[in-house]
């Protein structure tokens, strides 16, 4: 049985509902560079599309209210994308530049086990969306090939 090729598609974006979308714009803008690059009225809505190093976050206003309460730790349990993961160069200067009104939600963590000189933080946006933020040793060892 011959297996069909993989599908060629790129990842685009990842759709935020947001209470307040202005501030969430903000926020990533200012901590990690976005830009907006596309505005748009939809369905009575106003869309704002922003992007920064080939990731882009398409930001809705919410219409309902979250099903539970706001996530803790490394994200939510239940069913959904769990957290938005960034690799930095230096988590201390990340953690310094995302300031006191950022809440940290798990870590910071040094995680030597996975990978030595890993250490990792989770924190909250305004909206209460889970980042994790990742410093990475210089040279982290190649992984093995799967056979």
């Amino acid at each position: 049985m011959s297996v069909p090729a993989p599908l060629a598609a790129r990842f685009s974006h990842v759709g935020i509902a947001a209470r307040d979308p202005e501030r969430l714009e903000r926020f990533y803008a200012e901590i990690l560079g976005f830009r907006r690059v596309k505005s748009f009225q939809a369905g009575g809505e106003r869309i704002v599309m922003i992007r920064a190093e080939g990731l882009g976050l398409e930001i809705f206003p919410s219409s309902e209210n979250r099903p539970a309460g706001a996530p803790q730790g490394v994200g939510p349990g239940y069913p959904c994308y769990r957290h938005l993961a960034f690799d930095v160069a230096d988590l201390d200067e990340a953690l310094l530049r995302l300031g006191p009104g950022v809440a940290i939600t798990h870590g910071p963590l040094v995680m030597d086990a996975i990978e030595p000189g890993f250490r990792v933080v989770w924190v909250s946006d305004p909206e209460g969306n889970i980042l994790e933020f990742s410093q990475r040793a210089v040279n982290p060892p190649q992984p093995k090939a799967v056979p």
